[in-house]
């Protein structure tokens, strides 16, 4: 599961919860996030606050000063 593999102590997204909130609680939220999760996928629904993101553009290897230089990775939210 990718929650035990993700890194921890890390800053949470926008929405100021961490992942230690869900591994610690994963036994309790499970089925009803599956089931959230679901009903999104089934009804193409995605609300506002789910579309939001930082964005970060993060230098590669080569020290290129340019765009192309940069990767863009997009902090997401972790929950609705």
């Amino acid at each position: 599961m990718i929650l035990r593999a993700a890194a921890r102590h890390k800053a949470p997204g926008i929405d100021g919860v961490g992942l230690e909130f869900y591994t610690e609680n994963w036994d309790i939220i499970k089925s009803d996030l599956m089931d959230l999760l679901n009903q999104m996928f089934i009804h193409n629904q995605v609300s506002n606050q789910q579309k939001h993101a930082i964005l970060v553009c993060l230098p590669k290897s080569n020290g290129n000063p340019k765009p192309d230089g940069f990767s863009p990775i997009f902090l997401l939210t972790t929950e609705n």
